[in-house]
């Protein structure tokens, strides 16, 4: 392509003219550098993960058991939690440990003679239930073993020894009373004659 280039005066007057010869080509694809992803600063969260070394411990009459884990480490962990359900029943509600955080790794709950359910989760900052533990115990009452024995009240003072065995005189049937009160009788009259 031939380019000319010249001047004109104020009158109108045409100057002389340059010329030149430029050769234009198709302009060149750029291709742009897809951004570098940017380095994850943390990596990614997720849900607390199932209490691991757990432990549960009672005593037959003890009216409770006592659970304890292991310490996982994740600062994330809120609070802990767990529930209980029977044999036949349907799930109980989740009961959130008084005072538990991140650092907890034991409870003790009570229980009712049976065989128990016991279920054990966190929860993170954000409300998100983690995995699930889930165990079986059993609370089993004392026996009673023999009758036990009956309590008096004893009252201070000398005891009242207890009353002997009666003597008991056999009644005599009518006649006889009669024929005793003849022989009495004729006995003092004997007595009597001997005397006078």
């Amino acid at each position: 392509m031939a380019i000319d280039l010249r001047a004109r005066d104020v009158n109108g007057n045409v100057g002389g003219s340059f010329t030149t010869t430029v050769t234009v080509t198709g302009a060149a694809e750029t291709e742009v550098p897809e951004p570098e992803p940017e380095p994850d600063s943390e990596p990614e969260y997720t849900v607390p993960d199932a209490p691991t070394g757990v432990e549960a411990t009672t005593t037959d009459g003890s009216g409770s058991v006592t659970l304890s884990w292991s310490n996982p480490g994740d600062s994330y962990i809120a609070t802990y939690e767990y529930s209980l359900r029977q044999q036949g029943d349907p799930p109980a509600e989740w009961t959130t440990i008084p005072g538990s955080n991140a650092d907890t790794t034991s409870v003790t709950i009570d229980l009712a003679p049976g065989q128990w359910t016991v279920n054990l989760r966190a929860r993170d900052v954000n409300g998100n239930a983690g995995g699930l533990f889930t165990t079986t115990v059993t609370e089993t009452e004392v026996p009673t073993g023999t009758e036990p024995t009956p309590y008096y009240t004893t009252a201070t003072g000398p005891e009242t020894p207890e009353p002997g065995p009666e003597t008991v005189v056999p009644a005599l049937p009518l006649a006889g009373l009669v024929t005793l009160a003849l022989v009495l009788f004729l006995g003092g009259q004997r007595q009597r004659k001997r005397g006078g």
